[in-house]
This record gives structure tokens, C-alpha cells and sequence, in this order.
């Protein structure tokens, strides 16, 4: 009887050791697949961020040719209403 119950005592220990590993697998399996959606998620995060980026860089883009396009014609008025003024400077002497 003593045997039998040294041996029954010794099957439930490795019986709880296989019960808390099956548990941390368990967890394990949980944490990865936690980790992997968070994973997705950054990498759809970073996609949209470097859209958003690569967006505001083409707009200023086209914002400095347009200021570009307007210095032009600041520019071109800047000489006409000079020439205008000259012109008309001539008419009064």
C-alpha cells in the first residue's frame, strides 16, 4: 500500500508540471498571437504615415513651383508699372 502511494504521489507531481506548462503554451500561444496583430497593425500604421508623408511633400511641392509661377508675375508688374510710369513721366515734361 506505502508503494502504491509513493507512486501515485510521484505521477502527480509530473501530471502538474505537464498541467502548468499546457497552461504557459497556452499563454505563449495568446501573447503571439496578441503580438502578431499588434505587428500588423504598426505596419499598416507605418504605410499610411509614409502615404501621409510622400501627400504633404508633393503638396509643397506644388505650393513652392506656384510661388515660383507668382514671384514671375510680381516680377513681370513690377517692370510694367515701371515702364507705365516712365511713360507716362514723359508725357508730363
Amino acid at each position: 500500500m506505502e508503494n502504491v502511494e509513493i507512486l501515485s504521489t510521484s505521477t502527480e507531481v509530473p501530471a502538474s508540471s505537464i498541467a502548468e506548462m499546457d497552461a504557459s503554451i497556452k499563454e505563449i500561444e495568446e501573447n503571439a498571437e496578441i503580438t502578431s496583430g499588434l505587428s500588423e497593425a504598426a505596419a499598416v500604421d507605418a504605410l499610411k504615415g509614409k502615404e501621409a508623408v510622400t501627400s504633404v511633400r508633393e503638396i509643397a511641392e506644388d505650393n513652392a513651383l506656384r510661388t515660383a509661377e507668382l514671384d514671375q508675375v510680381v516680377e513681370t508688374l513690377t517692370l510694367q508699372t515701371t515702364a507705365l510710369g516712365d511713360e507716362v513721366g514723359a508725357f508730363k515734361a
